[in-house]
């Protein structure tokens, strides 16, 4: 069997995962998903929450950072202005194209010195001091826990996703 969703019962027969279910439930999953990461970061590690066209981030994070570290979109976008095209299936399409293996031969203790260094030099942040500054837990505020969406917006959206 090469599929992890198919499974041999007792009696010898395979089967797999009947998907209807999930797939009619998935945006509430998501968002439900979504929200209770959001949550346990907020009780772990202190963040807050900000809201920028429609995506949740980590309040204190420059969108400049957002924007350097979002290499795939870039590449997507410039393959798109390459072939003239625009809409979902052209930016699957490009995806596609744009896809490279990935190799796996940079050590973590490299990549976080390239990451801080290409930040350092095109953006001029220091991540450490950034990261003192999104994780300070003695900031004279009360971390907000704000996941988007409270139990009664998730449920009331949940039951518009049932069908």
């Amino acid at each position: 069997m090469s599929s992890p969703n198919i499974v041999q019962a007792m009696d010898g027969r395979t089967s797999s995962i009947d998907g209807t279910m999930l797939r009619r439930y998935r945006w509430a999953a998501d968002a439900i998903y979504q929200a209770a990461l959001r949550a346990e970061l907020t009780r772990r590690l202190g963040v807050s929450w900000v809201e920028r066209n429609g995506v949740w981030e980590v309040e204190g994070i420059p969108l400049e950072l957002c924007q350097l570290w979002s290499k795939r979109r870039a590449q997507i976008l410039d393959k798109l202005d390459e072939w003239g095209t625009s809409g979902g299936r052209a930016a699957q399409a490009a995806a596609l194209a744009t896809r490279r293996r990935k190799t796996g031969s940079e050590k973590p203790e490299g990549l976080d010195a390239r990451l801080h260094a290409e930040v350092r030099d095109k953006l001029g942040i220091d991540l450490d001091d950034l990261r003192r500054i999104v994780l300070d837990r003695d900031r004279d505020r009360i971390p907000k826990i704000q996941t988007g969406m409270s139990d009664a917006e998730i449920m009331e959206r949940w039951s518009g996703w049932r069908g």
